[in-house]
């Protein structure tokens, strides 16, 4: 499945739910590209193969899921089975 989300929104997303820890470190001033993933520059997190290798391995393994935004539908929540709502990323 192709993820259509911002990879820096589906980091802070993470980040909300508990997923994963970022480091207290803010990002430098005056730098260009940044990786929140890494807090290191050179790329930017939507190009960042290792966050998305990881994001990947949490869709397969279920921990994660996304959905197809419907046109005019703002919901937050998608009941997805008996087990309850499922959280959107």
């Amino acid at each position: 499945m192709e993820v259509r989300t911002p990879m820096k929104c589906v980091w802070e997303q993470m980040i909300c739910r508990g997923l994963i820890t970022r480091d207290l470190d803010e990002k430098p001033k005056g730098v260009g590209t940044y990786c929140e993933f890494h807090a290191n520059e050179g790329h930017n997190i939507q190009e960042c193969a290792e966050f998305r290798t990881m994001v990947q391995n949490l869709m397969d393994n279920k921990k994660i899921k996304f959905y197809e935004e419907i046109k005019g539908f703002e919901e937050r929540e998608v009941c997805a089975s008996e087990e309850g709502p499922a959280k959107r990323v």
